[in-house]
């Protein structure tokens, strides 16, 4: 055997061991924190890392169905939420190619029938789109309901109704929005004539041998291997419920995708090794991002070891520093699961991480995350097994937890209350259709599609109710008018688990039919009597 063999040799054990010795660190850290007392567990949890094309650890964690004691393996589902959008980014990139056009051309310009707000819709690029620049209005109410009001069609012919922010400047003001993912997906099916699922299976999944991957929740329920929902009450996991996560795939473009981690390591693979390629998509800051508009958890108070945040956007990746490392990354939240990806393009690395069943899902997928990166870049992690339970603490106080279950503070039910018809009706709305109110069992109930729910009333407040819904983050309040001809609903994404821009409280008022019906008798009467006169 040669020298230049020989050290060859040398150099690729010392490289396994290097690589053996991050992955047995990485177990240890997750199962210890998985099991540790005092320690709030997850479900399941998924893991691929990668560095320097060589993956480093693909393993799943737990159980994908504690009901059946089902065990996950390499091929279980995780839903990868809102990671999904550089996917969608990638497909986009390439059709745009393929039609002669780029992210700056104005969509007016290949698509005659695009519509915004008519103030914008004009000027409008995809760039403005998946860069979350437009000031559209996220109104995730609308999807998050259910089928029976929204869909392709309905998005494409109500986009132009949908409001912009106030004091928001249009390409210079970042607000995350779903549905801009959807409708210019749309966009690309309608110039192409091919489904945004379609080319995601075709251009990324088939291309990249990634076998396991659905576009769906729908599909990889198919499969019957995916993690099911469950949510940490007051210490026991319950399951959520089990049709929840078919919502999302009325937007899947903006994050339906379920993956593995041994999938996911041939996708990050790919976008760092092909990083010429996307530099116009994924490597150049296309808006700035203020510190309050991700909820992404951040590292930015000087009493942390290390600084981590996010401060611009690109193309379905937030930009920002990991300990001084420039990096990409995105968060994913489905009804099931929160998701998180990294990518390094200095270092070359990449790392998935995802999990289901806790109430600090973001803060634990991240805090594994930052484990990883510091022995991927060569450090002594600042985490442990005990710091990874307590944390902020010893950083920062950790605060009084609040209670499971405020929601209802202050709210008293409707039972016994003597008036209940005079809430109950049809309610209508431009775009999102008709919420039913009705009497059931002396109480009020409200069914707004798939959101079903139980309306509780204001101690003080005769007009005020909160819906606890099944989902009941998508719903924070209901009001009605004086006159009780409007019944207005406010969702916040504030407190949402789907939330990323603190600042996001909308008002909908959806019109009692009856009132619109008498109107509308009236003033057919009016023009009638004006006839009878001319003639």
């Amino acid at each position: 055997m040669g020298v230049l063999q020989l050290l060859a040799m040398v150099v690729m054990m010392v490289r396994q061991g290097t690589t053996n010795d991050i992955s047995n660190k990485i177990i240890q850290f997750i199962e210890t924190g998985l099991t540790a007392d005092g320690c709030e567990g997850q479900v399941a949890l998924a893991v691929g890392v990668v560095s320097g094309g060589k993956t480093i650890l693909s393993r799943s964690f737990g159980k994908r169905d504690l009901e059946e004691n089902k065990t996950v393996d390499s091929d279980t589902l995780f839903g990868i939420g809102s990671t999904t959008k550089a996917m969608t980014a990638i497909v986009t990139k390439k059709a745009l190619d393929r039609l002669g056009y780029n992210w700056d051309t104005r969509i007016s310009k290949m698509y005659s029938d695009f519509r915004l707000n008519e103030t914008i819709s004009d000027e409008v690029t995809f760039r403005d789109l998946f860069s979350h620049r437009t000031c559209v209005r996220r109104d995730d109410f609308w999807w998050s309901s259910g089928p029976e009001t929204f869909d392709l069609e309905k998005l494409a012919e109500h986009m132009k109704d949908i409001k912009l922010y106030p004091n928001c400047e249009f390409r210079n003001t970042f607000k995350y929005n779903n549905l801009l993912y959807v409708y210019g997906s749309y966009i690309i099916e309608k110039l192409t004539g091919k489904s945004w699922s379609d080319h995601i299976q075709n251009e990324i999944f088939d291309q990249l041998g990634m076998t396991k991957s659905t576009t769906s929740f729908k599909k990889a329920q198919e499969t019957g291997n995916w993690v099911k929902g469950y949510e940490n009450v007051l210490g026991e996991f319950k399951p959520l419920q089990s049709d929840a996560d078919k919502i999302i795939d009325l937007v899947g473009q903006a994050g339906s995708v379920h993956s593995t981690p041994g999938d996911m390591i041939k996708y990050m693979s790919y976008v760092l090794q092909n990083q010429d390629a996307f530099n116009d998509t994924f490597w150049t800051r296309t808006v700035d991002v203020p510190s309050y508009a991700l909820v992404t958890l951040k590292l930015v108070d000087t009493r942390y070891p290390v600084q981590s945040d996010i401060n611009a956007y690109s193309l379905g990746w937030g930009m920002g520093h990991y300990n001084g490392e420039e990096i990409l990354s995105h968060g994913g939240t489905t009804f099931t699961t929160y998701s998180f990806v990294i990518l390094s393009k200095s270092r070359d690395y990449g790392i998935f991480v995802s999990n289901t069943g806790s109430k600090r899902a973001r803060e634990a997928v991240q805090l594994i995350t930052w484990y990883i990166q510091d022995l991927l870049l060569g450090n002594e992690p600042w985490l442990n097994s005990t710091t990874y339970c307590t944390f902020p603490s010893p950083w920062m106080d950790k605060g009084t937890p609040k209670p499971d279950y405020d929601f209802l503070d202050g709210y008293i039910s409707t039972e016994n209350v003597t008036n209940l018809q005079e809430y109950t009706g049809t309610f209508t709305h431009q775009v999102f259709g008709e919420v039913h109110v009705s009497e059931q069992n002396n109480s009020l109930f409200l069914k707004y599609n798939m959101i079903n729910c139980t309306l509780s009333k204001s101690a003080v407040n005769d007009t005020s109710f909160k819906c606890l819904a099944a989902v009941p983050w998508l719903i924070e309040d209901i009001s009605w008018s004086k006159s009780q001809r409007e019944l207005n609903v406010e969702y916040s994404n504030s407190k949402s688990v789907l939330s990323t821009d603190l600042t996001d409280d909308y008002e909908y008022s959806f019109v009692r039919s009856s009132s619109l019906t008498k109107l509308s008798v009236r003033a057919l009467t009016v023009v009638l009597l004006l006839v009878l006169l001319i003639v």
